[in-house]
């Protein structure tokens, strides 16, 4: 069976542009206006924020954004057609495991399969230990650590542009270009 690694936040939702923009309407109301183009995944850095600043943002809007980003067009349908060709679906966040229950009910709630919800920081190691076939991920550092052991799908972003041309790692910017690079692999994987 071919497995399937998914993050969420950035690749299946539109987390990563949600967040963004609360982050910008945050910045404007303490006095720091600042265009969006995205290019530090780390949105505390790309403002500027003091630490007090980034804790009262993500205190305040985190739970809210995970519960009311949406899916990226076609990721529902798409990861429903490799479901339904028998393809293992790992959900595979960096959560913390006090979300399980909201991550859960968002999957639920927008209709998208899954065999398991793996929470852990250490994705490239969640990706070995569940054996992984390739897997869908934008975060720079968990890409280039998942790409020295299975293939990566990465969602490209502005933030992860610098990992063009890495070893193990395709840049992809829709799920119609995943469900090819996934059905690609699946019909090598049965030649061999």
């Amino acid at each position: 069976m071919f497995r399937l690694g998914l993050d969420i936040d950035g690749c299946i939702n539109d987390f990563s542009s949600l967040i963004y923009r609360y982050a910008s309407f945050f910045s404007e109301s303490h006095g720091i206006i600042k265009e969006i183009d995205m290019s530090d995944y780390l949105i505390e850095r790309y403002f500027g924020w003091s630490e007090y600043m980034n804790n009262e943002f993500w205190t305040k809007n985190y739970k809210h954004a995970l519960t009311n980003t949406v899916p990226l067009p076609c990721a529902v349908e798409v990861i429903s057609r490799l479901k339904g060709e028998n393809v293992e679906i790992d959900i595979i966040t960096a959560r913390r495991e006090g979300l399980r229950e909201i991550t859960i009910n968002w999957l639920n709630r927008h209709g998208i399969p899954f065999d398991k919800l793996i929470m852990s920081r250490e994705k490239a190691k969640a990706c070995i230990e569940s054996r992984i076939d390739l897997m869908i991920e934008d975060e720079p550092e968990n890409c280039e650590a998942i790409s020295e052991h299975t293939t990566v799908l990465c969602m490209a972003y502005k933030y992860n542009e610098r990992l063009e041309g890495s070893n193990n790692l395709i840049r992809v910017s829709s799920w119609m270009e995943i469900y090819s690079e996934v059905i690609e692999r699946i019909r090598a994987a049965q030649t061999v």
